[in-house]
């Protein structure tokens, strides 16, 4: 069918709709007359048609038109876009040019980085240094006007420094001779009256300038009575008028224990007022007055007075201190003669008129300050070969020529003390060993040792000494036994230093 045809038959139902068929039925028409009708149609409906093909066949060109538009716009759309597209390659080679600069360029910012923070490293070194270097500086410029003053007190000071070179070798010769003393120290042995004395030890002022006679008891053998002697012949001097002072040497403070309550030693302790304090003192160059240190025992029943110099067991610590010190010459006392230095003092000549010494059975550095201040030893012995044998080692100390020239030349033997003896006194076996000690000390140091005729029976309120000394009361037997020892040993004291009754009325 052609396309003309396809329009006609299509637009029928359009003709279709022009003839109102519904009103032709009102009218009687003939059928000879449908031909000129359908004539009239067909020219009608051919006319109608003609017009749309016109239509059509303009609008086909119209569209023929746009299409060749549209493919021209197309090629140029092409062609934009292969423009577009070699552009974008450019672009593209150009971005990774760029990229490769920038690349490059940042390897470099970053190389530049690198070397900008080693510089940043390198300046702020050099600021701290800077800073260190301006301190330095300052200090430089300090020390130069210490320095410039050091000088000028140098000049005006007018040649110390070549002094303090001659202190300095000084020193160092002195050190040499410390070390040099404390090998000859090692070869003592313990004998330390063998070493010299100081050439500035105190000297020793004569009893009868003096007037106050210094006893030691002693003996190198323990549980001989030593301390109860002191403490019963301090009470007895006292009961006779004598101002005693008894100084306790023990490690053991028996003495002390003996004359003073626990409760005053802890006082006189916490007070620093103690033998070893006095000894700490003394050695370390100050001048300490001994009677600060003493403590009076108080009792009514006396015409004298007894004060005691106590210790306890912190002597052994004062004891070492000397011991080293004396040893190392670290100073300019020579520490044995401590005691010989207060006790000849005018302050003790005022103060009392005797001093006796508890001395611990040893010649350690505390016995050998007793002796070397004392002038008078007392020996109390038991009556056994074994208690007499020790009397030998104690003589052969101080009768030798080293004790004699470097401690003591003015020692003198009070005599032997026979103690602890029978009731009814010694037995012939006990006098025969004692005339035997004494021959035999007088054959081997040409000495004759006096034996005192009182002797000390072993009583019981003698060997309970606290009993007596303590308390207001004490036996009439013991004040006669020690009253009569006490005059025997005034008889051998020169006559300005005894207080008989007589004296006081």
């Amino acid at each position: 069918m052609s396309t003309i045809s396809f329009l006609l038959l299509a637009d029928v139902d359009g003709l279709l709709d022009i003839v109102n068929w519904s009103q032709l039925g009102k009218f009687a028409i003939p059928t000879l007359a449908l031909p000129i009708i359908w004539a009239i149609v067909h020219f009608l409906v051919k006319k109608k048609v003609q017009n749309r093909l016109d239509d059509l066949e303009g609008q086909v060109k119209n569209l023929n038109k746009a299409s060749e538009v549209a493919q021209g716009k197309i090629a140029n759309l092409e062609l934009q876009i292969i423009t577009q597209a070699q552009t974008i390659a450019m672009q593209a080679e150009s971005m990774k040019l760029k990229e490769s600069q920038l690349s490059a360029k940042q390897a470099e910012r970053d190389k530049i980085f690198a070397e900008g923070v080693k510089e940043y490293q390198k300046r702020m070194v050099l600021v701290k240094y800077k800073s260190q270097y301006e301190s330095t500086k300052a200090k430089s410029i300090e020390y130069e006007s210490h320095i410039s003053i050091l000088e000028e007190q140098l000049i005006r000071a007018g040649g110390d420094a070549g002094k303090l070179m001659e202190d300095l070798r000084a020193r160092q010769i002195a050190m040499t001779k410390a070390e040099s003393r404390l090998r000859k120290a090692r070869k003592l042995e313990g004998y330390l009256w063998h070493a010299k004395a100081l050439q500035r030890r105190p000297k020793f002022r004569p009893l009868l300038e003096r007037k106050v006679a210094i006893v030691s008891v002693l003996n190198l053998k323990g549980g001989v009575g030593k301390t109860t002697t002191v403490a019963q012949l301090g009470a007895a001097f006292a009961r006779r008028g004598y101002r005693v002072l008894c100084v306790d040497l023990d490690l053991q403070g028996s003495l002390t224990t003996l004359l003073l309550d626990q409760s005053v030693i802890s006082e006189r302790f916490d007070q620093k007022r103690l033998l070893q304090h006095f000894f700490r003192y003394a050695g370390d160059g100050a001048n300490p007055k001994i009677i600060e240190f003493a403590q009076e025992v108080p009792s009514p029943n006396r015409a004298g007075s007894l004060h005691v110099l106590p210790t306890t067991d912190g002597l052994a610590f004062a004891e070492f201190n000397l011991n080293m010190g004396w040893l190392l010459q670290s100073g300019e006392r020579d520490a044995r003669f401590l005691l010989r230095k207060a006790l000849h003092s005018k302050s003790v000549s005022k103060q009392y008129d005797i001093v006796l010494l508890d001395c611990p059975p040893l010649l350690n550095i505390s016995c050998i300050n007793a002796l070397a201040a004392s002038d008078y030893l007392m020996i109390p012995v038991l009556p056994s070969i074994k208690a007499l044998e020790r009397v030998r080692n104690l003589l052969e100390a101080t009768l030798s020529e080293p004790f004699r020239t470097h401690v003591n030349q003015n020692l003198n033997l009070l005599g032997l003390l026979a103690n602890r003896t029978h009731s009814s006194g010694l037995t012939q076996d006990d006098r025969r060993i004692f005339r035997g000690i004494v021959e035999r000390m007088k054959n081997l140091f040409a000495v004759t040792l006096h034996q005192f005729a009182t002797e000390i029976p072993q009583l019981k309120g003698i060997q309970e000494g606290d009993s007596i000394l303590v308390s207001t009361k004490s036996s009439p037997a013991i004040e006669e036994i020690y009253g009569r020892l006490v005059e025997e040993m005034e008889r051998s004291f020169p006559h300005d230093c005894r207080r008989t009754p007589e004296v006081f009325p």
